[in-house]
């Protein structure tokens, strides 16, 4: 029962004060809410190698998610291993009820990352426009932490928990560093830099309707690179790692003797 408790503390409260951290910068300054939303949600980071701090401190409740997941499936296959064989008997039962889970505390934990948001910038009402950033920034932060998550469990499953943990945050680093050396203003067309899953998490650098009359946007924005892109290229993504993690769970070296007994 402790556990659970825990468990369920973690996945709110957590999530729900770095929402309220990282937007509490905007309470001193005359930004809208739509800015303060884009801000909050990882939106000014400029392409310069001097912004990859604010870029990791914007992306720190998703390093966090990672570090509280990472080894979610690789930690019952090790240590309860016999059970979990006995109790399920095909590691595809075993494998379903770990994505559900997973899926679940993702919504979660994303849910109150945003009411922390929501909190401290208290929108008296939302139109259009706003309500549809919100959910475009909800998507992509639940999705960003899905997509890292997975990763980070099929290395630990494959690696083991701390060289999985080692390989899957050093190439995340690597592509927010990417992101902020290369000069943005020089993408004038989709380019496989664009297929870079933090790139499409930065909000601002998308080319929308929605940057008339946001002048910081309307200079890092990347044309052609749309919202329907983003989506697309976080849907495949998570597909493919849904599999390669399904594929893992089946050929992992654990307890198959007495899988095969019952």
């Amino acid at each position: 029962m402790m556990t659970k408790i825990k468990r369920i503390l973690t996945l709110t409260l957590l999530p729900f004060v770095c929402g309220i951290l990282l937007s509490l910068e905007n309470l001193k300054t005359d930004r809208s809410f739509t800015d303060s939303l884009i801000t909050t949600f990882c939106g000014y980071i400029h392409p310069k190698s001097s912004y990859i701090g604010l870029l990791l401190r914007s992306m720190s409740p998703v390093l966090i998610f990672t570090i509280l997941f990472g080894n979610y499936v690789y930690t019952d296959m090790t240590k309860n291993g016999v059970y979990i064989m006995v109790r399920y008997k095909k590691r595809s039962t075993f494998y379903l009820k770990k994505s559900a889970g997973l899926i679940a505390c993702t919504l979660v934990y994303s849910a109150f990352f945003l009411l922390g948001v929501l909190t401290v910038l208290s929108p008296e009402g939302l139109n259009r426009q706003e309500t549809t950033l919100m959910l475009i920034a909800f998507y992509n932060f639940t999705m960003m932490c899905l997509m890292l998550s997975l990763a980070v469990n099929i290395l630990s499953v494959v690696l083991g928990a701390s060289t999985g943990f080692a390989f899957g945050l050093s190439a995340f680093a690597l592509l927010c560093v990417e992101c902020v050396t290369h000069t943005v203003s020089s993408f004038n067309k989709f380019t496989l830099s664009m297929l870079n899953p933090v790139r499409s998490y930065i909000i601002n650098w998308h080319d929308s309707r929605y940057s008339t009359g946001n002048e910081i946007w309307k200079m890092y924005m990347i044309k052609g690179f749309s919202f329907r892109s983003s989506v697309i290229l976080y849907a495949a993504a998570i597909a493919v790692l849904w599999v390669i993690l399904f594929v893992a769970v089946q050929v992992h070296d654990i307890a198959v003797d007495l899988k095969d007994e019952v």
